[in-house]
């Protein structure tokens, strides 16, 4: 008896191009760009973002307000790609 029963197609992951399509999907500021104080959280969703006047500070967006805050130390700096403070930023030479 053969079975004639139609196979599914292969299915692979590829995490890279999970994320692309994900990152493509939703609306985002991208992370080279910085938000200013005042006013730079205008059509800006919730979070935190890239200063434009400090390395060692960040803006956390709030209802269209920016608010500026400090790293934990000095010697920090804003990493706009995992959202936190470290020694060492690739968004923020």
């Amino acid at each position: 008896m053969t079975n004639n029963a139609p196979t599914a197609p292969a299915i692979s992951f590829n995490p890279v191009n999970s994320v692309t399509a994900t990152a493509a999907s939703t609306p985002s500021t991208p992370i080279t760009e910085c938000v200013q104080v005042p006013g730079g959280c205008q059509n800006l969703p919730n979070g935190d973002y890239q200063s434009c006047t400090s390395c060692n500070h960040y803006i956390t967006c709030n209802f269209g307000i920016a608010i500026e805050r400090p790293c934990q130390l000095p010697s920090l700096f804003w990493d706009d790609m995992v959202k936190e403070c470290l020694f060492k930023s690739p968004t923020c030479p």
